[in-house]
């Protein structure tokens, strides 16, 4: 990390120089004069400090060394697992019979995307329903046509499982129809 510093630092130094090499002679030679003193140094070292003469590139090169460490920071660190969520969903009767044609959603915002995002849960086995997500906390919705919706805030941490058991009541709104 610190030998492209020292590379800039360099460059900056020269490029100063070169601009008190300017000040000194005047403003009414031409950049040749500059060029011709400075002949012992091959043609593209020449040409790219010109080039970072100008202020904005300066300034540019300056914003690109402080904010390239920022965004490799966790280059280096593995990507975040993932968790799981588990619901676990029964009929109201008395035999606890697991619910079928269930659907499940948790909605949230998910850091790493930096997004809001919806997760749909599959049907693993009869009143079963899991989804992989990406750690966070989520909102997670329980449908199902005769029955009462459900909803519960859950967090998701990564690599583990969360679950939510749940029995399903009749909704009354529906059945009377």
């Amino acid at each position: 990390m610190l030998a492209p510093a020292l590379n800039v630092l360099e460059i900056c130094n020269m490029i100063s120089n070169e601009t008190s090499l300017q000040i000194a002679r005047g403003p009414k030679q031409s950049p040749m004069t500059i060029a011709e003193d400075t002949s012992a140094q091959p043609l593209q070292t020449r040409i790219f400090m010109r080039i970072l003469s100008f202020p904005l590139l300066k300034f540019a090169a300056f914003l690109l060394l402080m904010l390239a460490p920022a965004k490799f920071a966790n280059a280096g660190l593995p990507p975040e697992k993932d968790g799981t969520l588990v619901v676990l969903v029964t009929w109201g009767d008395i035999d606890n019979t697991p619910a079928n044609d269930v659907f499940i959603e948790a909605h949230g915002f998910v850091v790493r995307d930096n997004a809001e995002k919806s997760f749909f849960f599959k049907m693993a086995r009869a009143g079963r329903y899991e989804a992989s997500i990406p750690p966070g906390v989520y909102d997670v919705f329980v449908i199902e046509g005769v029955s009462e919706p459900r909803c519960r805030r859950m967090q998701v941490a990564p690599g583990r499982t969360g679950t939510w058991t749940l029995k399903l009541e009749n909704d009354e709104v529906f059945t009377q129809r």
